[in-house]
């Protein structure tokens, strides 16, 4: 069912886009979370909206395989700090990861199921709010490295051209503005943090005052 939710989210995001094209708004930066950063990349010409829609089912299948069998998951850990979490998974023996760095009192872990369970209760300790998230895996750790290897070969593959904005990547939080840079963060975003909260300091002091989500 979650493939089918991911290609969804894609083509209903470009609608949106083009709706909102039709009425003038045109961007001077997009970014996209994770998946949705195929379709911000789409959105501002990279891709072919066919090859944009075949990205994100592959990247799902490829996944999908690489977390089967896994014992991974995800949580949320909000009213902590990343340092403290950093300081914490340091100990867990390379078992956990942070994934999304939402805002810098949200952080997203990925990890095993036993990791995140040890890190239950620290995060109770410390009066955090600790939420296991209902997903398949471990997703933006290296429990994807074949997955995404797999998926950089796809990408090597497919004709990408330079976006007609800049896109604010995930992986580093900064403006990526040719072909080489489109592809480079495709091949690393599966296996990467994504840097949600440093993307929006950046927007912001760049001087955005009109975000659509």
């Amino acid at each position: 069912m979650v493939r089918p939710l991911r290609s969804g989210s894609f083509i209903v995001s470009i609608a949106v886009y083009r709706v909102l094209a039709e009425y003038g708004l045109t961007p001077r930066w997009v970014a996209g979370h994770s998946l949705g950063e195929i379709t911000a990349m789409t959105a501002v010409g990279c891709m072919d909206l066919a090859k944009g829609f075949d990205l994100v089912h592959e990247r799902g299948r490829l996944m999908a395989e690489a977390l089967a069998g896994k014992g991974s998951t995800m949580a949320a850990i909000e009213g902590v700090s990343t340092e403290v979490i950093e300081d914490w998974i340091a100990k867990l023996d390379d078992s956990a990861w942070i994934a999304n760095r939402n805002a810098p009192t949200q952080t997203i872990l990925s990890g095993t199921k036993t990791a995140l369970n040890r890190l239950m209760e620290q995060v109770r300790l410390a009066n955090g709010k600790f939420t296991l998230l209902p997903v398949s895996g471990a997703f933006h750790s290296p429990l994807l490295a074949d997955a995404a290897n797999a998926f950089a070969r796809v990408i090597d593959d497919i004709p990408l051209r330079e976006p007609a904005c800049p896109v604010i990547g995930n992986v580093q939080a900064t403006p990526l503005t040719t072909e080489v840079d489109i592809r480079a963060e495709l091949r690393a975003q599966m296996c990467s943090a994504v840097r949600w909260s440093d993307t929006m300091t950046w927007l912001c002091a760049a001087g955005a005052n009109l975000s659509i989500f």
